[in-house]
């Protein structure tokens, strides 16, 4: 691009070459079009760090500011937040969070399914994957039918495709339990690599939820489980 402004802005050849290999090496835009009509959800976080900053773009949120006015629901409240780039958020089919909640002993057992950040309200990456699999249906709150003066909400509901009713009971920060099914492994694990290179059999994927992310020892993104590190 440089080169095309100065030194060869003149060179017709190279404008007319830059201009077919732009589209070729606008990675963004390639893995936008990637996500683009495709059942992906892309994960994001909150934060309360001491004047941090927010980037990237936040979805839509799943209650807007004022829906649980009065209510005795303790959602948790986040101030900034570092979310995808625009651009990869308009083409993906949703987003969710993935803060977990960490009990004074260090271990992490709840995942709240709706946080709240600038009075609105967010769902978790669990909570979109699930509406994901089920057809995008509307999260309805759940609250007892008489309680006196106790008002708070006790379960998100979600409408299957089979027209059932999906209940998720939550507590009084809006969080469900994790159902740890085991230790690490416990579910199966794939290489991104040998994805990329064709050594996994299609069957293998079909019709399956992949989690996408990256592993490393320097991420330092290691979390405390019931079972397991």
């Amino acid at each position: 691009e440089i080169l095309a402004k100065k030194e060869l802005r003149d060179v017709a050849g190279f404008q007319s070459a830059l201009s077919e290999l732009r589209p070729q090496l606008d990675f963004d835009a390639r893995f936008a079009a990637a996500l683009r009509d495709r059942p992906v959800i892309l994960g994001y976080y909150f934060s309360k760090e001491e004047g941090g900053k927010s980037s990237g773009a936040l979805p839509q949120p799943t209650f807007p500011a004022g829906t649980f006015a009065g209510r005795q629901t303790a959602f948790i409240p986040w101030t900034t937040y570092g979310a995808n780039l625009e651009v990869f958020q308009a083409a993906a089919a949703g987003a969710g969070h993935f803060n977990p909640i960490i009990d004074t002993d260090g271990i992490s057992r709840r995942v709240p399914m709706l946080v709240e950040f600038g009075g609105a309200y967010y769902e978790s990456l669990s909570l979109a994957m699930v509406r994901a699999l089920l057809g995008f249906p509307k999260v309805t709150a759940g609250y007892p039918a008489s309680a006196g003066a106790y008002n708070a909400m006790e379960w998100i509901e979600l409408t299957t495709k089979d027209g059932g009713t999906l209940h998720i009971p939550v507590d009084e920060n809006a969080a469900t339990l994790v159902p740890y099914r085991g230790v690490k492994k416990s579910f199966h694990y794939v290489s991104i690599s040998d994805v990329l290179n064709g050594k996994v059999p299609k069957e293998a994927l079909v019709g399956r939820i992949a989690l996408v992310g990256a592993t490393a020892p320097g991420l330092l993104d290691l979390r405390a489980t019931p079972v397991q590190e």
